[in-house]
């Protein structure tokens, strides 16, 4: 079933309205260096951030010298590739069904709480769906529709992935990139014992370019994390100084609470329900 949508295409200088049929639903991946250029857009996503951390880094950079140097080779990665391949054609159409959905909650801190639940709903269907061959298939007797059902063991799998996601939509920071930013300066000014920085002081410590730089203060600044202390944009530059910003240790400690706690209620509510065994 195609679902019509109006779209407009510019031509010569003139809009003119072209049809678009769309056959839903959809998954859809893409990839950007700025989540926040259309807000609206990210807060309907999840979104998955690359781990910029040394360790990870250092490791893509040993598999790139394994490969130069013969030790992996291009057909071994593309084995790996057809393998994830298969694994998508084998998946059959099914209905699943998350027996435990009325119980799940999703941390009071995160932003636009209807869209985040709706994704944390589906997303704990989506990971059932990939376990169909671990399932069993039942039937619904008035419908005789195939089903089959979320088990704990998906949420748990489901809240460990997503810890990191809900903690972005938790995050008032417009983008993680900012937060990691904003982590790193509280430690190089922790380390170095010093109340007040400057951008260009910032931005050689912590090896970034002087855009990037100037647009994450720029966002702090605006929602109060770092304050002008002084100085002249024209002459040696502003001094800054922490504000007011929310803890991340704190917000990321909450969401792990929430989920964490809910899923061992959901487990003590299952055991209770068991019939007991005499022996």
């Amino acid at each position: 079933m195609g679902i019509e949508i109006s779209g407009a295409k510019r031509c010569e200088w003139k809009i003119e309205t072209v049809p678009v049929t769309v056959y839903g639903p959809i998954s859809l991946s893409a990839t950007t260096t700025r989540e926040t250029l259309y807000e609206d857009n990210a807060n309907r996503s999840l979104l998955i951030y690359p781990d910029d951390s040394a360790a990870h880094q250092e490791a893509i950079m040993n598999e790139q010298r394994r490969l130069s140097s013969g030790q992996t080779s291009p057909k071994s990665q593309a084995t790996k590739i057809r393998l994830l391949q298969d694994v998508q054609r084998v998946l059959k159409p099914v209905r699943v069904v998350n027996p435990f959905a009325e119980q799940l909650r999703i941390p009071n801190t995160c932003f636009k709480p209807l869209r985040t639940n709706a994704h944390y709903l589906h997303f704990i269907e989506a990971v059932t769906f990939y376990h169909q061959y671990q399932r069993e298939v039942k039937v619904n007797l008035q419908t005789e529709e195939e089903y089959i059902e979320t088990t704990i063991e998906d949420i748990a799998a489901a809240n460990e992935l997503l810890k990191d996601v809900l903690l972005a939509k938790s995050d008032e920071l417009v983008s993680k990139a900012c937060r990691l930013f904003y982590e790193k300066l509280k430690i190089y000014l922790a380390k170095n014992k010093s109340e007040t920085f400057s951008s260009s002081e910032i931005r050689k410590a912590l090896r970034v370019a002087p855009t990037t730089a100037n647009r994450y203060l720029g966002q702090l600044k605006q929602y109060g994390y770092v304050i002008i202390k002084g100085g002249n944009r024209y002459s040696g530059g502003l001094k800054y100084e922490l504000g007011n910003g929310t803890d991340y240790k704190e917000m990321k400690e909450e969401v792990n609470t929430v989920l964490d706690e809910l899923l061992a209620k959901i487990k003590l509510s299952k055991k209770m329900s068991e019939p007991v065994t005499h022996q």
